[in-house]
């Protein structure tokens, strides 16, 4: 309702992170914000040229924090679940709260995704790693002025992008 249309206006590119067990309500996780996505919603979004959709998980879980069975289940039922609403392989995830290890990476590469974001915001560069990158979090408190100031940054402007995200209570 909000970034869309304007990303849409102006030609540009978007992902679509939707958490498939949580569609259509408030979300938990980011007291204050307005519903998510319903599935209509989303696959009417996802269905422009313009929008990229990646696997957000099931329940927004800390992936760090699941049992290597738990996560390994969390990563091919959202998958599944995901590809079966857009109609293609889906092979990019988003780390719910950004956190990740390299234990996650290595469950998320044997799952076949092949790119990974973190919550640090930020541009792309050649070199990142590709489970590891930076992205830009669309929110309510995101202005137009504060949007431009994002994208037109240079990459190197930006934070240490390539640092782990484990869980902050937890040594990763």
């Amino acid at each position: 309702q909000l970034a869309l249309p304007e990303l849409h206006r102006r030609g540009w590119h978007s992902t679509l992170l939707p958490v498939l067990g949580e569609m259509d309500r408030l979300p938990w996780w980011w007291p204050g914000s307005r519903r998510t996505m319903s599935s209509a919603e989303f696959v009417d979004a996802a269905s422009s040229d313009l929008v990229d959709v990646a696997v957000h998980g099931m329940t927004h879980t800390c992936f760090p924090c699941l049992s290597p069975e738990r996560l390994a289940d969390e990563l091919s039922t959202a998958r599944s679940m995901l590809t079966a609403m857009v109609g293609h392989d889906v092979n990019e995830v988003a780390y719910p709260y950004g956190h990740h290890d390299s234990r996650v990476r290595e469950a998320v590469r044997a799952a076949g995704f092949t790119t990974g974001y973190t919550f640090l915001n930020g541009r792309v560069m050649h070199e990142y790693d590709p489970l590891r990158l930076p992205r830009i979090t669309m929110h309510d408190g995101l202005t137009a002025p504060l949007l431009a100031h994002q994208v037109s940054r240079r990459a190197t402007d930006w934070a240490a992008n390539q640092q782990q995200s484990g869980h902050p209570d937890r040594k990763s």
